[in-house]
């Protein structure tokens, strides 16, 4: 079974990647990954090809591992990764280096 993985899935360029994929129509699911299940739901129900909605945070060191071990229990072939997963934060440049940035 040929995949594509895509993180960042739920939204932005993950999003579009995981579109294009569908479009592409030469993987045999497509494993869509990000943190908001109700948008990994939205993005699944637009898709010709079977999505397979993973809500998991990749920032989280476990959740990476649960992944891992996912895919290696899935006996598929991983066709294309897409590593779309991030965080972004808006401001000026004087506002982003102050020091007072959370995650």
């Amino acid at each position: 079974m040929r995949i594509a993985v895509v993180t960042g899935a739920s939204s932005g360029l993950g999003r579009e990647y995981a579109l294009s994929a569908d479009r592409e129509g030469t993987y045999d699911e497509i494993w869509a990954i990000a943190r908001r299940a109700e948008r990994l739901q939205e993005l699944a129900a637009k898709c010709t090809t079977p999505v397979r909605a993973v809500c998991l945070d990749l920032a989280d060191k476990s959740a990476a591992q649960e992944l891992k071990s996912d895919l290696e229990q899935a006996d598929c072939e991983v066709s294309l990764l897409v590593n779309a997963a991030g965080l972004g934060k808006f401001g000026t440049w004087e506002s982003l280096t102050q020091g007072k940035w959370t995650p």
